[in-house]
């Protein structure tokens, strides 16, 4: 390879670099032991940052720059056959490039690069280039490196104060853009721009001064040509002068501590006054701090608060620092902050700090003590057996942490508890909690409920409570948030009205299904309900603290009352026992008998309660063909260690077939039913819990429909000698001798006669004749041979045989009320035994419709029927009208399982709140005004 550089500065290479531009120049070469030294003349005929890369090494070279004294300007000494590289920024003249070799060893070819950028602005504060922004924009092309030009200076003057728009355009990497005042003081700088990017820009409204900009690479290896912009305009006037003008702020939060306000950072300029508008929250009135902080410590301004009408409101003057404290202002209105100075000559940056809290008046108390008394309200005195109260408040954060209200019950009352946080902040919450006073007094409070649901949700207690003191507390989620709210209290006596006794399934979802059995003992009502974690045994006082569960089940059935406990069927997978009988005192819950062992169930029903000793049927074999399907005996006052044993099979078939009896009816200290016997059904008896013994009842056989009447049996048969063969009614003497009481009017069919039930002293029932399935009556106070008789064709229809079909026979009061379709439909009627006293019940004018469930509490009745919205429960006084007594408004409610417990009566019912939950109507009977 030729050797194209001299050895020494004066036999250098002069035309390689003779000229260099951005572009780098290259040329190829070698050193080594007899060629150590490689020395290339550079010509610059301007201000120029020199750029020089040695590669393509094989052993180690070395590169530098020097000036005609051989003095080192730049160099780079890398060991080995790495990279070199060297640059430096130079004025106009003549310098050298020296490729050599450390030692005299090495022995490598080379190429050398130098490129050269021209370099417009200067390298420190002392050495800048002068551009004029204020007279329009200004572009300088230029170029930084970390090897040659470490940065460019700018500088510029401004005569009045004007906004400065400051950045780098087409960047090759990453370079920072920083702009100081005169005092060479940071006011702003860029983040940096990387590849093919910009950097910046910097927008700053500055006073009259001289201000450097600083354009620098950021990194070990950055170089960049640049495009550097700058301009400086008119400062902007971010507020109005006059009212017309004001910079709208909007609407400010209730509580900037919560929702900060953001600075407001503006110019007081020469000739100007500065002009806000701003809207208060209508939600309540506020507190405003308003703090004013100048840059200019020597101006002296003037910081007002106008109203919308352009009024003052309140006014202050000072310089450096103003401020304006607790500055009253109603809700929903609109204000002017107005900044102006004494000197319109002068001019001042300055930030406006607004701070809002809440104006509000609090007016439930934050402890017990201190509770709003709702009694005291006239709302609260009593009408019809209801009370009401309304109030909306605020409460949150450290301004009011929580509000507490109080009020007094005179009787078990239905509550329905509401707060409700305003809608429209979704971050506004409050919650409550429900407190009943001991007899400790104020200082000691019950923790009833508490309702914490997570959002802006409305929350709700409902149930029933007792006479006494309660408190209620309201309180905000979270301690930092806040929310305006509406309380809604409503106390209603249970005496007559339903109350809704606890959500035991929170929220829609029901508790219940639609036929589920219930029974009480003394004052409470035990029921099956599932809260979602599982069926269990429940039970009720009829008060919301007074239902607890007690105990869980797969699943649950009948239910029966007796001598102080419930005896009910249910199956526990735990146990691998199917359906079997169980007992609880509304304490203990335990297992009576597991009849049929193992996870099928005994398939008990028919229970039947003969003083202290409980009747029902149930099997305790199973296999293809036989169930042996029998009467059993439990004695409820059993005392001894192994309770299995109060429950007794009494058999009357003495096999494993099973007599499948039914008819299970009490007669004073007896057990009458119908059982297989012999292949024909046949009448037996269970004297105080003996085994069964057969009634003789001749050719009479029994067609199952038994009641107790005046101490006696009474039951349906048909005899085929007597009386022709048709049905008639039978009684038992004494003795248990068949008697016929009066023979029918005319001749009935077997497959509508029964529904037998007493009301004042008479034998209703239902009976199928020439008339079609209408209502009878048996009364023996009548002469002998009209004792039996019908009591009224309430089908008239003129088919003969329509049939009014009597259903729902119930005794209330002496008299007795049954469901009947007179042909314009099923409605409620009455009878008293007579054809006049036999009439279809009206509600407003019309007739109840499908009325069914009827039940006595005591001498009231209580029905469902559907009024036009669906089934709902309606009750009927004595010596009063048919009256609704609607749950569910417009929606049905289905109330079912109505059931009489100590003078009350709990039924379930839906509601789309709280889904099919328990509900209670009256008071215990103990508590009762007769």
């Amino acid at each position: 390879m030729a050797d194209i550089a001299g050895n020494t500065i004066q036999t250098a290479n002069t035309t390689a670099f003779s000229s260099i531009g951005p572009r780098p120049t290259r040329v190829v070469d070698r050193v080594g032991p007899t060629d150590r030294f490689d020395y290339y003349r550079l010509r610059l005929t301007g201000r120029t940052s020199v750029e020089i890369t040695l590669n393509g090494l094989r052993d180690d070279a070395n590169v530098q720059l020097v000036n005609r004294r051989g003095d080192i300007l730049a160099r780079s000494i890398n060991s080995g056959t790495s990279d070199e590289a060297a640059g430096r920024t130079l004025n106009q003249g003549i310098f050298y490039i020296r490729v050599f070799t450390p030692n005299a060893r090495a022995n490598t070819p080379y190429r050398l690069n130098v490129s050269g950028y021209a370099d417009n602005a200067g390298n420190t504060f002392n050495q800048t280039l002068q551009i004029d922004p204020q007279s329009g924009p200004v572009v300088q092309t230029d170029y930084v490196s970390t090897a040659a030009d470490r940065s460019d200076f700018y500088e510029f003057d401004l005569t009045d104060v004007r906004e400065v728009d400051l950045s780098l355009f087409g960047l090759a990497s990453n370079t920072r853009l920083v702009l100081f005042d005169g005092d060479r003081r940071r006011i702003d700088f860029t983040a940096g721009g990387t590849s093919g990017t910009e950097a910046g820009p910097i927008k700053q409204i500055l006073g009259p001064g001289t201000y450097f900009a600083r354009v620098l690479p950021i990194g070990p290896d950055a170089a960049t040509t640049y495009r550097f912009r700058a301009i400086a305009n008119p400062a902007p006037d971010g507020a109005g002068d006059t009212f017309p003008e004001a910079n709208n702020l909007g609407v400010l939060p209730e509580r900037s501590a919560t929702t900060p306000i953001p600075t407001i950072e503006e110019l007081l300029n020469v000739n100007d006054t500065d002009v806000y508008r701003f809207r208060t929250s209508d939600r309540a009135d506020a507190l405003l701090d308003v703090s004013l902080n100048l840059s200019n410590a020597d101006l002296d301004v003037d910081l007002e608060i106008f109203d919308s009408n352009f009024q003052l409101v309140t006014s202050t003057v000072g310089s450096n620092t103003v401020a304006l404290s607790d500055v009253s202002l109603a809700a929903d209105s609109i204000y002017f902050i107005r900044v102006s100075k004494v000197d319109n000559a002068a001019f001042s940056f300055f930030t406006l700090d607004l701070e809002t809290e809440l104006d509000i008046l609090d007016q439930a108390g934050n402890t017990p003590a201190a509770a709003f008394n709702i009694n005291n309200e006239a709302s609260w005195t009593p009408v019809n057996g209801s009370r009401s109260f309304n109030l909306g408040d605020f409460v949150g954060a450290d301004v009011d942490e929580d509000d507490y209200y109080t009020f007094n019950l005179t009787e078990a009352s239905f509550i329905d508890l509401n707060v409700i946080p305003e809608s429209g902040d979704l971050n506004a919450t409050a919650d409550i909690q429900l407190f009943r006073q001991g007899p400790g007094g104020i200082g000691d409070l019950e923790l009833l409920d508490t309702v914490r649901q997570l959002g802006n949700v409305p929350e709700q207690v409902e149930g029933i409570f007792d006479a006494g003191t309660y408190f209620i507390r309201v309180f905000p989620e979270a301690q930092s948030s806040f929310a305006f709210y509406d309380l809604s209290l409503e106390a209603t006596s249970i005496s007559l009205t339903p109350a809704f006794i606890k959500d035991i399934a929170p929220g829609a979802q029901s508790s219940s299904s639609l036929a589920q059995q219930m029974a009480g003992v003394g004052g409470s009502l035990f029921f099956s309900a599932n809260d979602g974690s599982g069926q269990a045994l429940w039970t009720t006082d009829g008060t919301f603290e007074g239902t607890q569960e007690l105990r869980k089940f797969s699943t649950i059935g009948d239910m029966v009352a007796v001598n102080g406990f419930v005896y009910f069927t249910a199956a526990d997978a735990a146990l691998n026992n199917g359906q079997e009988l169980w007992r609880t005192d509304g304490t203990a819950v335990e297992l009576v008998r597991d009849i049929l062992p193992g996870e099928d169930s005994s398939s008990i029903s028919n229970f039947t309660v003969v003083g202290d000793l409980l009747y029902f049927t149930a099997t305790n074999f199973e296999d293809n063909f036989d169930t042996n399907n029998e009467v059993w005996v439990v004695d409820t006052a059993f005392a001894g260690v192994n309770l299995a044993n109060s429950a007794t099979l009494l058999d009357v078939t003495g096999d494993n077939v099973g007599s499948s009896p039914s008819g299970l009816t009490a007669v004073g200290n007896s057990l009458y039913f119908l059982a297989e016997f012999e292949g024909t059904p046949q009448l037996f008896k269970s004297a105080n819990g003996a085994a069964p013994t057969v009634i003789d009842t001749g050719n009479v056989n029994p067609l199952g429909s038994f009641v107790e009447f005046q101490g006696a049996l009474y039951f349906t048969g048909s005899a085929p000698v007597i009386a022709g063969g048709t049905p008639n009614l039978f009684t038992l003497d004494a003795n248990d001798a068949l008697v016929e009481v009066d023979p029918l009017p005319t001749t009935i069919q077997a497959a509508n006669f029964g529904n037998l039930t007493v009301a004042g002293g008479k034998l209703f029932f239902t009976a199928s004749a020439e008339a079609g399935v209408e209502l009878y009556a048996y009364d023996p106070t009548l002469n002998v041979g009209s004792r039996s008789y019908l009591v009224e064709d309430i089908n008239i229809n003129p088919n003969i045989s329509a049939s009014s079909n009597p259903l729902q026979l119930t005794a209330v009061n002496d008299l007795l009320y049954f469901s009947a379709d007179d042909s314009t439909g099923r409605h409620l009627w009455v009878s008293d035994g007579t054809g006049g006293g036999t009439e279809k019940l009206l509600f407003n004018g019309a007739p109840v419709a499908t009325p069914t469930n009827l039940i006595a509490v005591g001498t009231t009745l209580y029905f469902t029927a559907d009024g036009g919205s669906g089934s709902e429960l309606w009750r009927l006084f004595p010596d009063s009208d048919v009256e609704l007594v609607d749950i569910a408004g417009d929606v049905a409610s289905n109330p079912g399982n109505l059931t009489v417990v100590n003078g009350r009566l709990f039924f379930r019912a839906d509601t789309p709140e709280a889904g099919r939950e328990l509900w209670v109507v009256g008071l215990p009977e103990e508590e009762q005004i007769l």
